[in-house]
């Protein structure tokens, strides 16, 4: 490598067109089919080593779980990751497998949750049963299943028998037959972006829950009646909910305490005669004993070990994720081959959190002079920018926090200090690792926050003999 005003050796100049296609590969929201080219295997073992995710990996448990349950005794359980890691990739690579298992032969059925709810919006039990009984519904009638009126019309009409206020349904909708087309009907679209008709039908649940509980769970029950009769097994995967996430401080409290009731206080109404599977807020782990709601501890699908315990680069780890970047762009074009160490710093700063290595990898593109190789420097700087945003969203006593995770990456024993883990984990300013045992450590753009550098030489002052 060069000075810091000097090119790089072998990297090659790109186009316009070029650029922009690389671009668009990098987008970190950007979700991959179950078997697309772009697919990098992050859990399985290399040269004798364990995947860069641990072993087993969670999707696998969750398969198992379904596998070897009684399709009499349905199972339920809880799945999550920071966003950005491939959940959405993992629970469809888990419905192909689980649909052409020789054994289960299931009928999957993927419910992205945030199509009919407003993420930033609390949740509760009554959300979660509508949207199931509305997407079961419309399975049974893609399947030729027959009513005089669909679940959706019945909860319309249910709804304004208590608030009348509530508009007509939507007659389109009305008089149409159902559908599976109709996921996404007009219905459901007012029920989740106006706020005067959400807050009229939450008024109108509550003054009569009991009917609306009973319909929504008659209407899940004769759906899956009927699905059942064409399939073998029927497995349900709410996706979306770990999105749950208010647009201001102000709104924390509120959003937590919904997703708490409706997870733990309410976790039996999340049972149905099917196997299902739900995500959740990652916080939420660090908060309750879910285990003790549901059929088996909830799984974390962890960042890539991007470094050892000790910090040191992971060797598997680092591999899997240059092999992510070389699957979006041509690294020999972009970095001048794989082992640049351009490349590796690129990778080392996201921390293994896939959604960061996307948008460092995406601002470096940006950042590449037209018709000319990439400059040394400009890894450096697309680097330092993001580590700005990290340096942003730290306080003293998060760095308190921080500084503690620094030293023992484990959680917190101290209840106040575990709820700030929760929150820092949420935000991603802690990450979770896994090989053998889970554990945690900083984000490394926000160890160089200079409020977190003070509160781990605090620590480190008082540590010392």
């Amino acid at each position: 490598m060069n000075g810091d005003n000097q090119t790089t050796n072998k990297a090659g100049s790109l186009s316009r067109e070029e650029r922009r296609g690389f671009i668009e590969q990098c987008n970190p929201r950007l979700i991959l089919p179950s078997h697309d080219p772009r697919y990098v295997d992050l859990d399985s073992p290399m040269d004798g080593q364990p995947g860069a995710r641990g072993t087993p990996h969670c999707t696998e448990k969750l398969f198992q779980t379904i596998a070897v349950a009684d399709r009499f005794r349905p199972t339920c359980q809880l799945f999550t990751g920071f966003p950005g890691v491939g959940k959405t990739t993992e629970l469809r690579r888990l419905q192909d497998r689980l649909e052409n298992d020789s054994e289960i032969k299931a009928k999957v059925i993927h419910v992205a949750f945030s199509d009919y709810h407003n993420i930033y919006e609390p949740i509760s039990v009554a959300d979660l049963l509508r949207v199931l009984a509305h997407v079961l519904d419309m399975e049974a009638a893609e399947v030729g299943a027959t009513r005089a009126v669909t679940y959706a019309q019945q909860l319309w009409e249910l709804l304004r028998g208590a608030e009348p206020d509530l508009p007509p349904f939507p007659s389109d909708v009305a008089a149409s037959a159902p559908s599976a087309t109709a996921r996404t009907s007009p219905w459901m679209t007012i029920y989740r972006d106006d706020p005067y008709v959400r807050e009229l039908a939450a008024e109108a649940i509550r003054k009569r829950f009991q009917p609306f509980a009973q319909a929504a769970q008659n209407a899940i029950g004769t759906a899956l009646g009927e699905l059942q009769r064409k399939y073998p097994r029927v497995v349900v995967l709410v996706d979306d909910l770990e999105k749950l996430s208010p647009l201001n401080e102000q709104e924390v409290e509120r959003m937590e305490k919904s997703v708490e009731i409706t997870f733990v206080q309410n976790s039996s109404w999340l049972f149905l005669p099917c196997d299902v599977v739900y995500t959740f807020p990652i916080w939420l782990r660090f908060r309750a004993k879910l285990e003790e709601h549901y059929n088996r501890k909830p799984l974390v699908l962890p960042t890539v070990r991007a470094v050892d315990k000790h910090r040191a680069p992971d060797r598997v780890g680092v591999q899997k994720l240059i092999d992510i970047v070389e699957r979006r762009v041509d690294v020999e074009r972009v970095f001048g081959g794989r082992d640049s160490p351009e490349l590796e710093k690129l990778v080392l700063a996201s921390g293994g959190y896939m959604g960061d290595l996307l948008t460092l990898l995406r601002e470096v593109i940006y950042e590449l002079p037209e018709n000319k190789p990439i400059e040394a420097n400009t890894v450096s700087q697309v680097i330092r920018d993001k580590e700005y945003s990290y340096r942003l969203m730290v306080n003293d006593r998060e760095a308190k926090v921080l500084a503690e995770v620094d030293s023992t990456q484990e959680i917190p024993t101290d209840e106040t200090d575990r709820i700030t883990f929760s929150r820092l984990v949420e935000n991603r300013a802690i990450l979770s690792y896994r090989n053998g045992d889970e554990w945690f450590d900083l984000h490394p753009l926000v160890r160089n926050a200079p409020v977190v550098r003070k509160a781990i030489e605090h620590i480190n002052r008082e540590k010392a003999p």
